[in-house]
């Protein structure tokens, strides 16, 4: 393996990580999201039952 240039490989490390942090609260979004929906379901099942 080749030397890297540690300044190059600490900004590679920085973009990945930033692309971490950006994926996981996309993911959270999403979750919340969903969770929104099933919640707005259910209330539509219960309203149905009345």
């Amino acid at each position: 393996m080749e030397d890297v240039d540690p300044t190059i490989a600490k900004q590679y490390i920085e973009k990945l990580t930033k692309k971490g942090v950006e994926a996981t609260e996309a993911h959270d979004r999403a979750a919340l999201a969903w969770q929104i929906i099933e919640e707005g379901m259910q209330i539509k099942k219960r309203k149905r039952k009345d």
